[in-house]
């Protein structure tokens, strides 16, 4: 719904400056612009950007994906202004004809490009989706010709404004993949037996050759409700993704909880893991990592350090012990509850998750002395923590990972999230409704 309320608001914004066109064409060529100094660290104006909050703690190479929302407005200003300037039927018919010829080059030279080797099965449902989802777009197109060429103004703007929501918000609403994930990697007894195991634990397609395509797609896993190593926002946690770049594999997936692993038949699995194959389908086999961390464990030894090179640097280099102990930065040893060398490293203690959502996180915490909790989840500001019903602090620990100090005994640890910017974001929503609502209905 974020998205379609901001989406809206921007339609608002387009029709209240639809006589300022050029100015608003320059507008969304200068967000173009400074999506393009975060994305690729232009010298200077990058370290000025990054004096933001969210320029600082993501991964700014990831903004490039959001280019395409600035160059779609910046397309829909000038066909705004190709259809009021009373073209003739004529000129929409051969706009038509010709965005028509072209779909259907670019969908023959993609299809003649694609893998034929995975199998009958999922080459027939590839093609008929693709088919499916070009149908689509083709009555859409026509449909939204058809409103364009409405005189009523309030009528063509409430039938623009339904064609809008049944692209955007429709798909969204059952939380489910817009595009249906069967033709890309057809269920079979690996997903099953994925979806059988008790959550929270990710999983990983793994493949030694770079130019060879995953198992699957980002995606595809969050419709079988799978949590894949790959699913995070389109910015990206800056310490999260140079921790990935950086660290050896086998030692990451370990870290991050990836309990199991796909790869390809053919494929050679790294020897430094521990794996044990479980399945083997559609030229795929499923290994369990028997070396994978738990999503949440205690730690009672932590190494403070100063700064983010050295915590990325030590992270790497006692990746093997991070079950026993922790990188901290020195700025929160102050909420410690025990000091760094108080503790032995052969305690334990016993955690058993209560809830577990993407936003939302409840265990229940038993550790015998003093300790550090360390949750696998990738740190980013808008998380709050909460031990027995009391605001805590939540660190970074292990360079990218949320942890919190316990006392010793037993505790009920709720992690939410709870971002400033969510708030904003619902009242845009509201107010992007009710201004295109007086839009439609008053200009």
């Amino acid at each position: 719904m974020g998205y379609v309320g901001i989406t809206l608001f921007l339609f608002f914004v387009t029709g209240l400056l639809r006589f300022y066109k050029n100015a608003l064409t320059l507008f969304f060529t200068i967000i173009l612009l400074v999506i393009g100094i975060a994305a690729f660290n232009v010298p200077v104006l990058h370290h000025l950007l990054t004096l933001l909050p969210v320029f600082r703690v993501s991964a700014n190479t990831f903004m490039f994906g959001c280019s395409n929302i600035f160059v779609i407005l910046i397309a829909l200003t000038a066909m705004q202004a190709f259809f009021e300037h009373k073209t003739p039927s004529g000129s929409i018919t051969y706009a038509i004809v010709i965005i028509t010829v072209v779909t259907v080059i670019l969908l023959v030279v993609y299809l003649s490009s694609t893998n034929t080797s995975v199998g009958p099965f999922v080459v027939k449902e590839f093609y008929f989706y693709t088919a499916l989802d070009v149908g689509i777009t083709c009555l859409f197109l026509l449909a939204t010709v058809l409103v364009l060429k409405i005189r009523n103004a309030s009528v063509k703007g409430y039938l623009l404004f339904l064609l809008v929501f049944s692209q955007t918000a429709l798909p969204m609403i059952p939380y489910e993949t817009a595009i249906p994930p069967e033709y890309l990697y057809p269920q079979n007894k690996i997903f099953e037996i994925m979806k059988s195991q008790p959550p929270p634990f990710r999983v990983f397609p793994f493949s030694s050759n770079p130019s060879q395509k995953p198992a699957w797609p980002e995606d595809i896993t969050t419709y079988y409700g799978i949590e894949d190593l790959r699913n995070y926002d389109i910015l990206g946690i800056k310490w999260y993704e140079l921790l990935f770049r950086t660290m050896p594999i086998p030692d990451f997936l370990n870290l991050t909880n990836v309990r199991y692993i796909v790869f390809r038949k053919d494929d050679i699995a790294p020897p430094s893991l521990d794996l044990e194959p479980t399945a083997e389908d559609n030229g795929f086999v499923l290994y369990k990592n028997l070396s994978a961390f738990s999503r949440a464990f205690m730690v009672y030894h932590y190494i403070p350090v100063d700064n983010d090179e050295e915590s990325l640097k030590s992270t790497i280099q006692y990746a093997a012990q991070l079950r026993y102990l922790a990188v901290i930065m020195n700025q929160d040893v102050r909420y410690a509850s025990f000091s760094a060398d108080s503790s032995g490293i052969d305690r334990h203690g016993e955690i058993r998750f209560v809830s577990y959502h993407p936003s939302s996180i409840e265990m229940e915490v038993d550790t015998p002395s003093p300790g550090l909790l360390i949750i696998s989840n990738a740190y980013f500001p808008g998380w709050k923590v909460y031990v027995d019903n009391k605001e805590s602090n939540l660190i970074r620990t292990d360079f990218a990972f949320d942890g919190v100090f316990l006392q010793s005994g037993t505790h009920t640890v709720i992690l939410t999230y709870k971002p400033f910017v969510f708030t904003i974001s619902v009242w845009m929503a509201v107010g992007g409704f009710i201004c295109l609502f007086l839009l439609i209905r008053y200009i």
